[in-house]
């Protein structure tokens, strides 16, 4: 077994099963190299936790939103829009129902109205979305919203006030589809979930894409993604 450290970028080639690789400039602690499992891969961890690095994905109404992908994470990126909402979108294809998406980011909202980020559903054939995120509206808020496309929310379906959340910590979400509900969980330490709300999977859409997004709603809005895992 191999310990060794560097770059995020600089990950060694050739590694043996076991080894450990100690990241200088990244969001993860440390990487492990499972080559006992199929197929081998480096193993990322945070404070104990196994985590997913982001997939690809394909952008939704861009504008002037940028992506910086680097040391293991996505970071999404906007500007202040001048009181107007626009969903900066990152979706990929949905897997087969049913299905789980685990997602983890650290936000950077400011407290102003209206400013998220999270992860969403979306039905490609209309624009529709259901984002699940962390927001301020008044207050810090986790909410479930409706929107008609990423410029016209039409209906807030669920809501927990949380004036903690703020401080861009790693928060866990996960979106579910159990082929007769679209459920949406989150959690502050990625094992321990809280249903907020729950409807019929073809109430208003059917989903056929998951992905995140963020709205600088007056406010300039980050978030870094680096945890994505389907099951």
């Amino acid at each position: 077994m191999a310990i060794t450290t560097g770059l995020y970028a600089n990950i060694p080639g050739g590694p043996s099963s076991g080894d450990l690789y100690f990241p200088t400039d990244s969001f993860y602690n440390a990487l492990y190299y499972n080559g006992n499992n199929s197929p081998a891969s480096w193993d990322h961890l945070l404070h104990g936790k196994l985590l997913t690095p982001p997939p690809s994905f394909t952008w939704v109404n861009q504008g002037g939103a940028s992506i910086v992908t680097a040391n293991g994470g996505e970071t999404l990126i906007d500007t202040a829009q001048a009181s107007a909402h626009q969903c900066r979108i990152r979706k990929r294809a949905a897997p087969s129902t049913p299905y789980t998406v685990t997602v983890g980011y650290f936000p950077t909202v400011k407290g102003m109205n209206y400013s998220f980020a999270g992860p969403l559903f979306r039905e490609s054939s209309s624009g529709k979305l259901r984002t699940l995120h962390l927001g301020f509206n008044s207050s810090a808020i986790v909410e479930v919203y409706s929107w008609a496309s990423p410029t016209s929310p039409t209906s807030q379906l669920a809501v927990i006030l949380s004036a903690t959340l703020l401080s861009s910590p790693l928060i866990f979400w996960r979106l579910e589809d159990d082929g007769t509900n679209r459920k949406y969980h989150f959690s502050g330490d990625g094992i321990n979930f809280v249903q907020l709300y729950s409807e019929g999977r073809t109430v208003d859409m059917t989903a056929d894409e998951i992905g995140w997004m963020i709205d600088a709603y007056n406010q300039d809005v980050k978030a870094t993604l680096i945890h994505w895992k389907e099951a």
